[in-house]
């Protein structure tokens, strides 16, 4: 391979990486990693949700239909739920509605019992954490008669992925002026495993979650809820007995409970990857997806990044490696190996997920896609290069389906030079020196140009190549370059009678002025010979060579003293088998050679088949009368 060639290659596999870290900044791509994260995620689903000591209080329809009034005025049985969670036993308690507006001037009594439910839990060491907002663009602070008494506060904004689903959460939230502060779910773990009173130590806690700006952490959607730690608000917001604040402690002693919006009807529902409550929708309420995002954090078996640290790179990397292999193997075993590449990573990125791993499959794609085109282009200009230069080569000399096979496989042809069973045909026009010396120079151009059109034609139709012209005669090969030692012999007779026909047509049309009649002489020899490209640096030519090419030759010179316009030797006969009828003339001896040679000539076809290899259907056609020599006084069948 020379240098130029090898720079192309080295700039294809440049673009192809380029264009590969551009496609995985698309949304397509990242479509199709977050559809392999999702199917993944419902193939493992399963476990225990209740393994880690977190429980849910939804404000579901139930407790709608059983509070009347509207869930602003709710400020008592606010005050009782808390209350009798932190009488349970609960250790946190995660308010995920934003009390920000306060009553004070309408119905005071009920922000006071709020307020003090909130103080009476955080003595009995339940602490309170109150959400915000600001999803609107308005910051929805809690009000500071209810966030006083409290814990603290923490941010309860989801950030949905494509498609809009929450398959993330925002560990920690960056404000305008820098300053962070935690999620409702990494407010909760702090408090949980701490056991501090308030959020004020939590720059120093996990302090990986909060290190890097925008940083994503992925929620665990797999695991089951545990049986009972998911119930009603509306079991909550009221007087309880010995026997009911019993069977709340087992639910909630401990644990982080998250109290919020279940209903569909409170617009609170986001799409997920997968609900594990309800199992046939992907829609769930945004209380249950802090839970989640909380035992995740706490999970010892929560899912972690298995990909790449910069995929950007990875997807350059693999898009430079699938160009390479592109450029190194066919096509179609390109395509096999793209293909098996991305099956067997997204079946990775499938089994992963068992163990808690999560990997991107955006890069392989943005790989493949990437290269493909641009080394698809490369290779497609490089054979229509190589397509040109053997249609220049052999356009003029073999027919148009011998053209089409060598472009579909040109490695089945050997330029530098075999040794393989060919048939070899010479022809020339008879006492032409004598029509080239009477003729204006023109004149006898114009005529050979329509006697080798016709020639030609009638060769390559019949599967045969034109090796060169010699003047007046014409050196013809069948066999090679596509190489058929089987039907050579036969092609080679059929071309042949096609081209005494073809001479004759040609004298009924004078295509040399003052000379009515043209005459020809064909030899036709067969046997093993050297083709192959021959010349030098500035000039190459396809070629035969060889004895059987000199034996050819003069058989061609015998025609003129059996006044044969068409002589074959014995082997060709012996190749053609029973498929034509030939007749012996005799045995002569030529030049370069000790022993005489048998020479034949057609009689008749006994069955006439379709030439091998012919370029387009002929109908069947009796051999046209050719006139006879006036010294020979044998009959030729055509």
């Amino acid at each position: 391979m020379g240098a130029k060639n090898l720079l192309a290659r080295a700039l294809v596999v440049a673009l192809s990486a380029a264009m590969a870290a551009l496609l995985g900044m698309t949304p397509p791509l990242k479509s199709w990693d977050d559809f392999i994260y999702d199917v993944s995620l419902v193939y493992w689903a399963g476990g225990s949700f209740g393994q880690a000591p977190v429980a849910v209080a939804l404000i579901d329809d139930r407790s709608l239909k059983t509070f009347k009034k509207p869930p602003a005025l709710w400020g008592a049985q606010w005050a009782a739920a808390i209350s009798n969670l932190s009488q349970a036993g609960a250790s946190v308690v995660a308010v995920t509605a934003v009390h920000s507006v306060s009553l004070e001037e309408i119905l005071p009594s009920l922000d006071e019992k709020l307020a003090a439910a909130i103080r009476g839990a955080e003595e009995r060491g339940t602490r309170v954490l109150l959400g915000y907002s600001e999803r609107t663009g308005v910051l929805e602070l809690p009000h500071p008669k209810f966030l006083n008494v409290a814990a603290g506060k923490a941010m309860l904004d989801l950030h949905p992925g494509g498609g809009g689903t929450v398959r993330e959460y925002l560990p920690c939230h960056t404000h305008g002026d820098g300053s962070m502060e935690p999620s409702m779910a990494l407010a909760a773990a702090y408090l949980l495993e701490t056991g501090a009173e308030n959020l004020e130590g939590m720059d120093k806690y996990r302090p990986d979650m909060c290190a890097g700006k925008g940083r994503m952490v992925p929620i665990d959607y797999r695991r089951e809820p545990e049986p009972g730690s998911i119930f009603s608000f509306a079991d909550l917001a009221g007087a309880m007995d010995g026997a009911a604040m019993a069977r709340l402690g087992e639910k909630t002693r401990g644990k982080a409970v998250f109290i919020g919006a279940g209903s569909a009807r409170s617009g609170e529902y986001r799409k997920v990857p997968f609900n594990p409550v309800e199992t046939a929708s992907r829609m769930a309420p945004e209380t249950l997806i802090h839970a989640l995002a909380l035992e995740t954090l706490l999970s010892p078996a929560s899912i972690r990044s298995g990909g790449f640290s910069d995929g950007l790179k990875a997807a350059a990397v693999l898009g430079a490696a699938v160009s390479i292999l592109i450029l190194s193997i066919s096509p179609a075993w390109a395509i096999m190996a793209a293909a098996a590449l991305m099956a067997g990573w997204t079946g990775w990125a499938l089994l992963a997920m068992g163990g808690n791993m999560a990997v991107e499959t955006w890069p392989p794609a943005a790989g493949i896609l990437g290269a493909f085109p641009v080394s698809g282009l490369y290779i497609y200009v490089t054979e229509y290069r190589l397509r040109r230069q053997l249609e220049r080569h052999f356009k003029s000399y073999v027919n148009e389906e011998v053209m089409d096979r060598i472009i579909r496989a040109p490695g089945s042809v050997d330029f530098k030079g075999r040794l393989v069973h060919a048939t070899v045909m010479f022809s020339d026009i008879r006492s032409f020196t004598a029509i080239s010396e009477k003729l204006e120079p023109h004149q006898v151009v114009a005529g050979l140009n329509v006697y080798f059109t016709e020639m030609t034609g009638a060769i390559t139709k019949s599967g045969g190549y034109v090796s060169k012209y010699m003047g007046d005669g014409i050196m013809a090969i069948f066999g090679a370059p596509e190489y058929n030692p089987r039907d050579g012999a036969l092609a080679a007779a059929w071309a042949a009678v096609k081209m005494l026909n073809a001479a004759g047509e040609l004298n009924k049309k004078g295509i040399f002025p003052g000379f009515p009649e043209i005459k020809m002489g064909i030899g036709i020899h067969c046997g093993m010979a050297i083709v192959g490209d021959i010349g030098c640096d500035r000039k190459m030519e396809y070629t035969v060579i060889g004895d059987t090419v000199n034996t050819a030759a003069r058989i061609e010179g015998l025609t003129k003293d059996y006044q044969i316009p068409l002589l074959l030797s014995e082997s060709v006969v012996e190749c053609l088998g029973g498929q034509v009828e030939a007749e012996h003339l005799g045995a002569s001896l030529v030049r370069g050679k000790e022993k005489h040679i048998n020479v034949y000539t057609l009689k008749s076809y006994l069955a006439p088949p379709q030439p091998p290899h012919a370029g387009e259907p002929e109908k069947k056609q009796e051999p046209k009368p050719v006139e006879e020599d006036e010294e020979n006084d044998y009959t030729p069948p055509w």
